[in-house]
């Protein structure tokens, strides 16, 4: 059965730790990406490992048996999935807590005046829901990072934040 489309946030999550997966289609075809939909296998490591895994795996006609070949660290997709709904869920937990306690004012303080200056120039702006997904994808990077971000101008901004290192 193939694999569905990746929600938004879990796509952004998983970028966020610069991870790819490594997929499979039903006829045997060997490609790479951010969200594995339609493979009917998929393998998620390091965006570095992932063409030398890719590139076995197409020798070989099997992802896992490149991995071990090439020493690259594979996860099933499965697995990943479930591991980013539980991080994911504890993330939202943690907003909401801080969004309780009065900790994101600074945020909705930023996000009320960009709406507001958008408006005033009679251009769109993205709804609250949109921001609390981009702001859930700058908290994961920096942790994927291990760094704070100093503002949240990777919100708001429209230039994308730098990807990880490492």
């Amino acid at each position: 059965m193939p694999i569905t489309p990746l929600s938004k946030g879990a796509a952004d999550y998983l970028r966020s730790f610069d991870l790819r997966a490594v997929c499979q289609s039903a006829g045997g075809r060997i490609w790479i990406s951010d969200n594995p939909s339609g493979a009917v296998a998929a393998y998620w490591c390091r965006a570095s490992d992932a063409g030398r895994d890719a590139e076995a795996a197409w020798h070989l006609g099997d992802i896992m048996a490149a991995g071990h070949r090439c020493g690259v660290a594979l996860t099933p997709h499965q697995i990943v999935l479930k591991r980013t709904a539980e991080r994911m869920a504890a993330l939202d937990q943690e907003i909401a807590r801080a969004i309780d306690a009065g900790t994101l004012k600074r945020f909705n303080a930023t996000y009320r005046e960009r709406r507001l200056a958008a408006k005033q120039c009679g251009q769109p702006f993205m709804s609250y829901s949109e921001a609390l997904r981009k702001l859930r994808a700058v908290v994961a990077g920096s942790a994927a990072r291990k760094e704070i971000p100093a503002t949240f101008s990777a919100v708001f901004d429209e230039t994308p934040a730098p990807p990880p290192v490492g």
